[in-house]
């Protein structure tokens, strides 16, 4: 009787043991996601299933298509909740898709194109779309320094360079030539001119009274 049950539960453990792997190899991938706002630059998958180490990688929308990746998160072998993955909000687009990927290459390094390929099921590539909100960049608020305009405006058309003249430069400005310093003291009318005719006028003077002093009947022979 002892023996009889011992040989059962050994038959039941080495079932256990084959079904065992049939078990696990019964997973099936599977994304889940929900249409939701960025938040912080971030998006949150609802639900993970991976056959073995992956990532769930965010694509941005090709004319309806999977197109160009604009994040990417680790997940585990089996059922991962709420994966948040960081995204590129530049690149990415309101319609976007969440593609399950297997960690193929080098553990822990996403690489793709590459090793790391996208996983099918039933020949089909898991990659729901789903729609996000809060893309919007907030527009740069421009900072202004108060800045005195008018104060500005007319210290720079009150500032000028002065620059000493003396009567010289002020006689060459005028004439287009270079002057000289005007006289003073004096008038500038030339005398010359003036003292040969005062000394004309005292010989004709002279003259004349010499003539009027010579006796009369007095006649010069020759």
């Amino acid at each position: 009787m002892f023996r009889t049950h011992k040989t059962l539960v050994w038959m039941v453990a080495a079932l256990l043991l084959l079904a065992a792997p049939a078990f696990a190899q019964d997973v099936t991938p599977t994304v889940e996601v929900s249409d939701q706002a960025v938040e912080n630059g971030t998006v949150t998958v609802d639900r993970v299933v991976s056959d073995g180490l992956g990532w769930i990688v965010i694509h941005a929308d090709n004319n309806g298509a999977p197109g160009a990746v604009v994040g990417h998160s680790a997940v585990q072998d089996g059922e991962n909740t709420d994966v948040v993955v960081e995204i590129d909000t530049a690149a990415a687009t309101e319609t976007l898709y969440a593609m399950l990927h297997a960690d193929l290459g080098t553990e822990g390094t996403y690489e793709f194109p590459g090793a790391d390929e996208p996983v099918q099921v039933d020949g089909q590539v898991l990659a729901p779309a789903f729609t996000v909100t809060g893309l919007e960049q907030e527009e740069a608020t421009p900072t202004t320094e108060a800045t005195a305009t008018t104060e500005a405006t007319a210290e720079m058309t009150a500032t000028t360079e002065v620059t000493p003249t003396t009567g010289a430069d002020v006689e060459a400005t005028a004439t287009g030539e270079p002057g000289q310093l005007p006289e003073t003291g004096g008038s500038s009318t030339p005398w010359t001119p003036i003292a040969l005719v005062g000394l004309g006028l005292v010989l004709l003077v002279v003259g004349s009274l010499v003539a009027l002093r010579r006796p009369a009947g007095m006649d010069i022979k020759d």
